[in-house]
């Protein structure tokens, strides 16, 4: 959240259950997902697994995803 200048509260209250302190900053970016996105998605584009995005976001259903959640990217 500081290296992005993101609210830490903000990123806090669109992603429910994140866990700030599990994130790795230094080794981390962020992406906000915009219509039409998926996980599928960013995994072709970032090269990260699906699974990867989902355990590091805390995503149980990725059906759920909606327009502006703030997503965290594994370099």
């Amino acid at each position: 959240a500081e290296k992005f200048a993101v609210d830490k509260e903000l990123l806090q209250e669109i992603n429910p259950g994140l866990e700030m302190e599990s994130i790795p900053v230094e080794k981390s970016r962020i992406y906000v997902m915009e219509k039409g996105d998926t996980l599928w998605k960013l995994r072709t584009i970032y090269g990260v697994s699906v699974e990867e995005i989902k355990e590091l976001n805390n995503i149980e259903d990725e059906s759920n995803i909606s327009v502006g959640t703030v997503i965290i990217l594994p370099e």
